[in-house]
């Protein structure tokens, strides 16, 4: 069963790959996408996605603002950090605001789909 995504990216060229990627790599479908963290927000909560998945710099609200948003309106949803600006004072403050994992987008996008399959209870995929 495949498992639907949430993207919120103020890049466009970063959505556009990361959702060529979760589809053609993993069993999910991309439901929506969002260039703000407001809009991700709207979004959420209009499909309610198995995982959203928040860039953390964005205009208007960035990453932890709408975690925390969305955190407070659909809990049970799994968010993910996925960020270059990672280090341990935005783990903390990450975890604080309801994100599940926080990850880098230097790493390979297999850590990516992976984490997503964990949060959503599948198996990877080797």
């Amino acid at each position: 069963m495949q498992k639907r995504i949430l993207l919120v990216d103020d890049n466009s060229t970063m959505r556009r790959l990361i959702r060529t990627f979760l589809e053609f790599r993993a069993d999910v479908e991309v439901c929506g996408e969002a260039s703000d963290g407001l809009e991700g927000v709207e979004k959420g909560v209009e499909l309610k996605p198995d995982v959203i998945v928040l860039d953390f710099y964005m205009p208007r609200v960035n990453g932890l603002q709408a975690a925390m948003m969305l955190h407070e309106v659909i809990p049970d949803t799994p968010i993910i950090l996925f960020t270059v600006f990672q280090d341990e004072t935005l783990d903390r403050l990450a975890h604080t605001a309801g994100v599940a994992s926080v990850l880098c987008k230097t790493d390979e996008l297999t850590t990516l789909t992976d984490e997503i399959q964990r949060l959503t209870g599948q198996q990877p995929k080797n």
